[in-house]
């Protein structure tokens, strides 16, 4: 599989990536052990680039990719997450939400969701929220992209 750095000092991704947004009933039913069978199917095959949104299945994605990455396989991942869009519990589209708040908060459920833990706070998400309007760097050896909402 071909990869590429992001960046001078970024991690290296595969140039091919999985998108997950059909693995939560996006585009109809999805069976949980076939989606999470094709995640670890796609890291086999070399994918390191892994695309969700915290939209996607209101939450259900970012759940999901948490137990298929278990065991050892969150290491070998770089999760981009899409934010800002507002959905209703039906899962229906209402609006995009940029706010700064609404950033910093979608980003500390993201975090929490992966128990990803920051270095620029000095402490693990899965405790104290993000303070401040930088996005932190993570400490784990693959990251966690943050993308602004294509439209508002």
């Amino acid at each position: 599989m071909k990869a590429h750095r992001l960046g001078d000092h970024g991690p290296e991704i595969s140039d091919i990536g999985l998108g997950c947004m059909a693995f939560s009933g996006t585009y109809g039913t999805a069976e949980e052990r076939e989606s999470i069978a094709t995640i670890h199917e796609a890291l086999e095959a070399g994918i390191s680039l892994i695309d969700t949104g915290d939209f996607y299945g209101v939450g259900h994605n970012e759940m999901l990719l948490r137990e298929a990455l278990k065991n050892g396989r969150r290491d070998r991942v770089f999760i981009q997450v899409k934010f800002g869009a507002q959905v209703d519990p039906s899962g229906a589209f209402i609006g995009f939400d940029s706010r700064p708040n609404v950033i910093r908060t979608a980003l500390a459920y993201t975090l929490r969701g992966y128990h990803v833990c920051m270095r620029r706070e000095s402490a693990c998400s899965t405790g104290n929220g993000i303070r401040g309007a930088n996005f932190p760097e993570t400490d784990t050896r693959r990251g966690v992209s943050v993308q602004l909402p294509l439209y508002q």
